[in-house]
């Protein structure tokens, strides 16, 4: 186990053991997102270009997960065999991308590093999972938006302003 996931796991706190297996649930994630996406974006063709750049996210981290040939099954620390990178901290960093230029980015960028940490805090991933989450989300927001600008060019979907 590495330095930094070592100094988060050691960190004992009930309550964010407790926050750390809510957002655990996927489903409980996927709440957490659509309605910080309800609640910080009025714009409904802005929020389905946020909805496309996280679902392109999610695809990208499976399938990296798919590719790792790495495990640290056998470890006593260890919960899940696939767990580079964290599909969690992939698509929290693409809302933060999503959200960079806005006034509400601070928001997002406290609720990355508490997603982060958090799934690190309960075992559910290691430090280095949650770095190699963040290429993943660049890749994916900035993808999209090259594809989305493609599409608005050629007159396919009307053009949306961030």
């Amino acid at each position: 186990m590495d330095a930094v996931t070592a100094l988060i796991r050691s960190v004992q706190n009930p309550y964010l053991t407790s926050l750390g297996n809510l957002i655990a649930n996927p489903f409980v994630l996927f709440v957490l997102l659509i309605g910080l996406i309800v609640i910080f974006e009025k714009k409904n063709d802005i929020r389905i270009k946020i909805f496309a750049s996280l679902t392109v996210a999610f695809v990208l981290s499976l399938v990296m997960k798919y590719l790792n040939t790495t495990t640290c099954s056998g470890s006593s620390w260890c919960l899940f065999d696939d767990s580079f990178p964290s599909t969690h901290a992939s698509l929290v960093f693409t809302l933060l991308l999503c959200f960079m230029n806005k006034k509400s980015f601070p928001i997002f960028v406290i609720f990355a590093l508490v997603v982060s940490f958090v799934m690190v805090n309960i075992g559910a991933h290691t430090f280095p999972d949650i770095v190699g989450a963040i290429p993943v989300a660049l890749v994916a927001y900035y993808l999209t938006n090259f594809v989305w600008a493609g599409l608005e060019k050629k007159g396919i979907l009307a053009h949306t302003s961030n």
